[in-house]
């Protein structure tokens, strides 16, 4: 099934292709028709510990080839490497859970996409595995697949924050500063009518 999609997403699309030396065994390996990149497309139905999970997505691309795992239940590994669940709608493959877009400030749970869809956005560049910060209670997985203009989109909202918040620091230093003047400008101002007063009880005292 992933072959017949990753082709219908635009790519050349092959079963059960190996690795280097045999280290590792792609269930499909999808590839650019013009041979500009190759992603690994990965169906785990079988149980697998996040840690293995995460071996086996790093010796994939030690040999410079990105994966994306697919599962069909929730799993324990969902999330832990660049990954999404995938569910049926009207008889057509969607992801219905690890996408996400930026809304007001954060990250929220993105609407449900077409696998077709989702893979020809991720063979495009324009959608990528990403860890957000700042995100709703119900982005529960670590890695999410955002597109690439929510990313500009969150760079953005992130410089206005910073700059907010220099500005509002720039503001505080001018007033502790002003306080500051203003302190040592009336403790000048009490020096000299102390000095005038002593002056002035010296000069009574003289006159007596």
């Amino acid at each position: 099934m992933l072959a017949d999609v990753g082709a219908g997403a635009g790519a050349d699309a092959a079963d059960e292709v190996e690795g280097p030396d045999g280290a590792w065994r792609a269930d499909v390996l999808a590839s650019d028709p013009g041979g500009r990149w190759r992603i690994a497309l990965e169906a785990q139905l079988s149980r697998i510990t996040p840690n293995d999970i995460q071996d086996r997505s790093d010796r994939i691309l030690g040999d410079g080839v990105p994966s994306v795992w697919f599962c069909y239940r929730r799993a324990p590994w969902l999330g832990v490497v660049p990954s999404v669940r995938v569910g049926e709608v009207a008889k057509t493959a969607v992801v219905v859970e690890g996408l996400a877009r930026f809304d007001e400030g954060q990250w929220v749970k993105a609407d449900r996409m077409t696998l077709t869809e989702f893979l020809r956005r991720v063979f495009g560049r324009q959608m990528t595995a990403y860890r957000p910060e700042r995100r709703t209670e119900d982005l529960v997985l670590d890695v999410l697949w955002v597109d690439e203009l929510c990313l500009r989109v969150e760079a953005d909202y992130q410089e206005t924050v910073e700059s907010a918040r220099a500005w509002a620091e720039a503001e505080r230093r001018c007033e502790e500063e002003d306080l500051r003047l203003l302190d040592s400008r009336q403790r000048q101002e009490d020096c000299l009518l102390e000095s005038r007063l002593r002056g002035e009880g010296s000069a009574v005292r003289r006159g007596d």
